[in-house]
């Protein structure tokens, strides 16, 4: 021991000591790890259950790891000490004779007492992963962690239809690039998380077909708790804010096509325990729309979402989930005076015709959404179903309509296999196959939409040929699909969905404000048949 209090070892020991010390941690951490808490299980452990362990395990090596390089800190530290203090008391070098040549190269000055040598980029360690199928990069500490996303989503299908004779509803079946994204996805010094998603594949973007996704930058330094800003989905409902990594349908129920507000710019703070999780939002427009260049004040909007769990079994995999959801939002920027539309087409994107559609409706001050939600998990089977109102408030003596609608779904697998439920963001998440032939799921769903805002107006066929004011008739449609998906691996699923549609007479598409005219014929009824080749990465 020196007079500083510092545990001198002898030289050439000290590595022998961290060695040891290294040793006897880890077998301490696996002796621990190992030992039985409870009754001994008779049956073979089941893959999660290992990954569990493994997660474990990787944790615990990672604090020895770090305890490793505070040691050698220590030591390094101690060593600097020594040689300042040697340097101080050495006696002064002599001058050098006449002609001779220095050192070329001389011996760094000492440092000065009490301070460190200035720090310097090093190569760190790095962990190469694969976790639900995405490739993931981290740090030996843990601190930096890069996870790469990829998703190619290709859809083809065919539609038949009882009007295909009306020259209006001659519909053509199609195959899409549905996505191209790539996400990078960063984990930095613990406390913040960034991700940088685009796809290349969007028809509706208007820069050259790429459409920004998530950009944004998070900070997690609290306990189960995230502050977000950025290009993102704001807080609400379940279905919107899942993953299309996980979805069980090829698209959304009809509400959420309809109701939901995509993504948009602004702030979200979020918070979750066992038994519940909470967020809320406030953005304005979305990334593509510019205030300056509009001439219209940037639409404004909020969310707040709340999720109770009165019953959490085994892990998640049993649970029961009761949601609510309340969603503000005004006209974007680019609306001409302030006009909101609410538009939407089947439940697949392949046969994208926008049956539904109130068209433009002016002088609209804010929309509200009420959202509710009810879902359930038990072992392979799951539910889930909501419920969305939507009001719109007016200014000049308007008509104030309301829209609705309303799905609900069931899925079981057929293998041994079951979906993950995401405590921290409450919805249902990714299945992880455990069979050599993968995870198969069979799932039903049925989903309605009613945008028949105002009742009492003159028919479509008169409006505004006499001046009448226009009636907001945006049709209401039911779907009902059947899904059957293939879960090869973690990276492979194929979808196939059948969908029957039946249009209301009203579900005839966008109406010239001049002729009164629909772009479709109501009161069709669609089967559409569709499949879907994912590939993540």
């Amino acid at each position: 021991m020196t007079e500083s209090g510092i545990l001198q070892l002898p030289q050439g020991k000290e590595m022998n000591f961290m060695q040891q010390k290294t040793k006897t941690i880890l077998a301490v951490a696996l002796l621990a790890w190992a030992a039985p808490t409870g009754p001994v299980l008779a049956e073979e452990p089941s893959n999660a259950q290992l990954y569990e362990m493994y997660l474990k395990l990787r944790d615990e090596l990672t604090a020895v790891r770090a305890e490793n390089r505070a040691l050698r800190a220590l030591i390094d530290a101690r060593d600097q000490t020594t040689q300042t203090a040697t340097a101080a008391t050495a006696p002064a070098a002599a001058a050098l004779p006449t002609g001779a040549t220095p050192d070329a190269h001389p011996a760094p000055p000492p440092a000065t007492a009490g301070t460190l040598p200035a720090a310097k980029d090093k190569a760190i360690p790095v962990e190469a992963t694969v976790k639900q199928g995405a490739l993931t990069f981290r740090s030996e500490d843990g601190n930096i962690v890069y996870k790469l996303d990829g998703r190619l989503l290709v859809d083809a299908g065919f539609v038949h239809n009882a009007l295909d004779n009306n020259p209006k509803n001659m519909l053509h079946s199609n195959s899409e690039l549905r996505q191209a994204s790539l996400a990078l996805k960063t984990t930095l010094y613990r406390d913040w998380e960034g991700t940088f998603d685009v796809n290349f594949a969007n028809p509706n973007a208007t820069v050259d077909g790429v459409k920004l996704r998530d950009m944004t930058l998070a900070y997690v330094g609290l306990p189960r708790t995230a502050f977000t800003v950025g290009n993102q989905k704001p807080q609400f409902s379940m279905e919107e804010l899942s993953s299309s990594r996980w979805d069980t349908f090829m698209e959304s129920g009809l509400p959420v096509l309809a109701f939901a507000p995509g993504r948009r710019l602004g702030a979200t703070a979020t918070h979750w325990e066992e038994s519940y999780s909470a967020g809320a939002s406030l953005f304005g427009d979305a990334w593509d729309k510019d205030a300056s260049t509009d001439n219209n004040a940037e639409g404004v909007g909020w969310s707040a979402r709340l999720v109770a769990r009165p019953y959490v079994r085994d892990n998640a995999n049993q649970v029961v989930h009761v949601g609510v959801n309340y969603l503000m939002q005004e006209p974007q920027s680019d609306a001409t005076n302030n006009a909101v539309k609410i538009n939407t087409g089947p439940e697949a994107d392949l046969i994208d015709y926008k049956f539904l559609n109130t068209s433009d409706i002016p002088y609209t001050d804010s929309m509200t959404t009420w959202d509710f939600e009810l879902a359930g998990k038990w072992n392979r089977f799951y539910a889930q179903s909501e419920y969305m109102r939507t009001d719109l408030h007016r200014y000049n003596g308007q008509p104030e309509p309301t829209f609705t609608g309303w799905y609900a779904m069931v899925a079981a697998f057929l293998t041994d296999d079951t979906r993950t439920y995401d405590l921290a963001n409450g919805y249902f998440g990714a299945v992880v196959p455990n069979g050599a032939w993968g995870a198969w799921e069979l799932a039903l769903r049925y989903s309605m939409v009613d945008l028949n805002g105002v009742t009492g107006y003159v028919p479509k066929s008169a409006k505004n040929l006499f001046g009448y004011p226009v009636p907001i008739q945006g049709g209401g449609s039911t779907d009902a699909t059947v899904g059957l998906n293939w879960y090869v691996n973690h990276n492979i699923i194929f979808r196939t969905n059948y969908i029957h549609v039946n249009h209301d007479a009203n579900a005839a598409g966008s109406i010239n404000a001049t002729t009164g005219v629909s772009k479709f014929a109501g009161g069709d009824t669609l089967n559409i048949y569709g499949a879907r080749m994912e590939y993540l990465f």
